[in-house]
């Protein structure tokens, strides 16, 4: 007789608590024992963008070429991330970011800008 049939046939409370433990661990089909679950995937953190310390001489070149693009994310040293189209005046120093959708735009100098994403 085999060690299965056993502790099938088996009346003896502890062989019977083994039966349950063996068999709670078997797949549905009953084939064998089933691995241990893989452990659940980790939620992506949303994590915050690197930002540059830009120096000013920096800001203007990255400001002057932004002036083209269609969408640019301002970091300001204060803290505020502005995102939308810039208007930049390189002789003064200050320029706009124009959000259309939002409806809002605001004024800035370039020795305030931290960082310029494009």
């Amino acid at each position: 007789m085999k060690t299965d049939d056993i502790i099938k046939h088996s009346t003896d409370p502890s062989v019977i608590h083994a039966r349950s433990s063996a068999d709670s661990l078997r797949s549905d089909d009953g084939a064998g024992l089933m691995e241990k679950a893989a452990p659940r995937a980790h939620q992506p953190v949303a994590r915050k963008p690197k930002l540059r310390n830009l120096t000013p001489e920096q800001a203007y070149e990255l400001l002057a070429t932004a002036r083209t693009a269609d969408h640019v994310e301002l970091y300001l040293r204060d803290g505020r991330m502005i995102d939308g189209a810039i208007l930049f005046n390189d002789i003064k120093g200050t320029g706009r970011i124009i959000n259309v959708t939002k409806e809002i735009s605001v004024d800035f100098r370039a020795d305030n800008v931290r960082d310029i994403r494009f």
